[in-house]
């Protein structure tokens, strides 16, 4: 994937493309898009894809341009533009300036379809849930949990 994304373009900014059998060095790749493996799949290794955006509503675009839809994560000073932002992302949650994994296990996993299925089979399935998590720099959390 790695080495299909920098032949149509992407750019490597850490790694060195080899393997050990089954282990891989963490990558950084920068300039992968939709419609390539990189972009469209998961690796399930240790590489991160940065996309260079111009604007939100463009931001918002290559966040729903996934199928995978269960956790995804905003980085901004402006909460009023994170939960407006956050609204418009199609996923389970939504991580405000912190990180993706280890979040409110009582919050249960659900995608809202494509690869990531859709939903659990409850009444929670007959409505859009999705929890968003602001991390603060103290260390708090606040959660806001909105039917959309």
């Amino acid at each position: 994937m790695i080495q299909e994304a920098v032949s149509e373009g992407a750019e490597l900014l850490v790694g060195d493309m080899k393997a050990d059998g089954a282990f891989v060095q963490p990558h950084i790749v920068l300039g992968a898009k939709p419609g390539q493996r990189m972009w469209d799949r998961e690796s399930f290794g240790p590489v991160f894809t940065i996309a260079v955006v111009d604007t939100v509503d463009e931001a918002i675009k290559l966040a729903n341009a996934s199928t995978y839809s269960l956790t995804s994560a905003l980085w901004t000073n402006d909460m009023a533009l994170a939960l407006k932002v956050a609204r418009q992302i199609r996923a389970g949650k939504v991580i405000v300036n912190g990180v993706t994994y280890g979040h409110e296990s009582r919050f249960h996993q659900q995608g809202w379809g494509g690869s990531s299925g859709y939903g659990s089979f409850a009444v929670e399935s007959f409505v859009n849930t999705q929890l968003v998590s602001f991390q603060s720099e103290e260390s708090k959390k606040a959660y806001f949990v909105t039917d959309i």
